[in-house]
């Protein structure tokens, strides 16, 4: 008997705690954040389509008199307003687009090759990357192609000091204005924002799966964020992940939630329903 109480004792404390923590997070105030990135949400409707930067939505062309490479967007007469683009960085320090190049098929040909330096583009220079893959884009070649749209950097490398190449490219170019900066690398986003603070920052997958595992508990409202954009799929390792509770959670802190990249139909459908701020697809 004395057992039962100890427990429906300690139960008790432990939600009352817990309820404790759940008011006390949802009383604590948020302002959004202005910032000339989303000045895109006074011209387009909700959700916006964020377009992937991949063979499936653009093609290539290069111009004959300079051989300047173009890219246009399969949906004639339109030109993406947002553009995600995965970055990879090299050994050498050179930014490039993962358009068309596919990592793990590289390094199948570079163990094959007598070549494998490591699973990840870093461990590579330019000019090793392009024995396999000729055609690899430069980040900056991509950027200079659509000088009106905005784009969401999904930094794909943990090269040591990318940060600052990120940093030292993006105000090279005068762009702080139009980039919104993501990885599924949280330390890599966080480098950046130590080093540029005003700018704007999306969520890595550690970050998007903590507010997801305590809001089993109910807690989402007293987890910190530190992005501006929730960003986060549909589901991770077959399992879902943002749902109805994290989209309004993340509302109600004046937070953009972008899902995605989505990676089918019903995918699309399922995100639709949350009514986010953006799709990825």
């Amino acid at each position: 008997m004395r057992l039962i109480l100890i427990s429906l004792g300690t139960l008790t404390i432990t939600l009352l705690i817990g309820l404790i923590i759940r008011l006390w997070g949802l009383s604590l105030p948020y302002k959004k954040f202005e910032h000339p990135y989303f000045d895109y949400t006074k011209t387009i409707t909700q959700p916006a389509s964020i377009v992937v930067f991949n063979k499936e939505h653009f093609e290539t062309t290069v111009a004959s008199a300079d051989k300047k490479q173009t890219y246009s967007y399969k949906i004639a007469g339109q030109i993406p307003t947002l553009i995600w683009l995965n970055i990879y960085m090299t050994s050498d320090r050179h930014l490039v687009s993962d358009y068309n190049f596919n990592l793990d098929a590289f390094t199948t040909w570079a163990r094959d090759k007598k070549k494998f330096k490591g699973k990840f583009a870093h461990n590579y220079s330019l000019n090793e990357l392009n024995e396999f893959y000729s055609e690899l884009l430069s980040l900056e070649s991509v950027i200079d192609a659509f000088p009106s749209s905005k784009f969401v950097f999904n930094i794909l490398s943990n090269e040591t000091d990318i940060h600052k190449e990120i940093v030292k490219f993006i105000d090279t170019k005068k762009l702080s204005d139009r980039i919104l900066i993501n990885s599924p690398i949280d330390i890599v986003i966080k480098a950046v924002k130590e080093q540029k603070p005003m700018w704007v920052y999306g969520t890595s997958i550690s970050e998007a799966t903590r507010v997801k595992s305590f809001s089993t508990l109910s807690l989402e409202s007293a987890i910190s964020v530190r992005g501006d954009v929730f960003i986060a799929p549909v589901s991770y390792l077959n399992r879902p992940l943002i749902d109805e509770s994290l989209v309004t959670e993340m509302k109600r802190r004046k937070k953009y939630v972008f899902i995605g990249p989505v990676k089918n139909e019903d995918e699309r459908k399922v995100a639709e329903e949350l009514k986010p701020d953006g799709i990825i697809f």
